[in-house]
């Protein structure tokens, strides 16, 4: 990919959008047109605010992956599973997954907002389940949820967030190479066993042909020996 592209080009600056097009016009103020140029810039010096800051650190790390290259640094974050507390939840109360998703360039509100729904979604949807539960544990309610940070990231694309849509392709990419690989390996693997197998009853038939060899040379020295008597 050419790393000269300009921001109004680069899909995750999402220029078809008011919000993008505003820190297009920012940054270009700023004297940032390219991918380059961004990839380059020192965040601090650009806005001091700590959502904004972190948005554009998150984007940069993804800009080098798509044009440099470079391992995705948040790429660790984006395989959490978190284990939610529903009363935390209920009380908005900050947790981890909202720090990692603060890592991935994602406001509080929104992921908090996102987190209850889900929760609310699963609590509906296993209704039967925690019911008996309850019942099971003569009244107390189950506490404890779990979502995975993909979860809440397919949620958030899903309104055209190009950041998030970024991660779901990323991941989704990934999981198809690591499954391809796992497959190559396990093919490999099935190979070097049939090789294995084939070497040691090749093995056995030098042997074999070995012993008839030797039958037939005794067999045919014992005629001749014979003839001569």
């Amino acid at each position: 990919m050419d790393i000269n592209t300009r921001l109004e080009n680069e899909d995750l600056f999402d220029s078809q959008n008011a919000k993008g097009k505003n820190r297009i016009v920012a940054l270009n103020n700023k004297g940032i047109f390219t991918v380059e140029d961004f990839i380059n810039c020192d965040i601090a010096t650009i806005t001091s605010t700590s959502y904004l800051r972190n948005y554009y650190v998150a984007i940069q790390y993804a800009l080098k992956y798509k044009y440099k290259g470079e391992p995705l640094v948040t790429d660790v974050l984006l395989e959490q599973e978190f284990e939610i507390d529903r009363f935390r939840v209920r009380h908005a109360s900050p947790q981890i997954h909202i720090r990692f998703a603060k890592k991935l360039g994602f406001e509080n509100y929104m992921i908090s907002q996102i987190v209850k729904g889900e929760i609310r979604n699963k609590m509906e949807e296993n209704k039967d389940f925690y019911q008996r539960d309850i019942a099971k544990s003569g009244g107390f309610k189950q506490q404890y949820y779990y979502i995975s940070m993909m979860e809440i990231l397919k949620v958030i694309a899903q309104s055209g967030d190009k950041l998030a849509q970024f991660y779901v392709d990323y991941q989704e990419k990934k999981k198809l190479e690591e499954e391809h690989q796992q497959s190559y390996s396990e093919i490999l693997e099935k190979f070097k066993k049939e090789i294995v197998l084939l070497t040691a009853q090749r093995d056995k038939l030098d042997e074999k042909i070995h012993q008839l060899t030797e039958q037939v040379q005794k067999l045919e020295g014992g005629n001749i020996s014979n003839g001569r008597k």
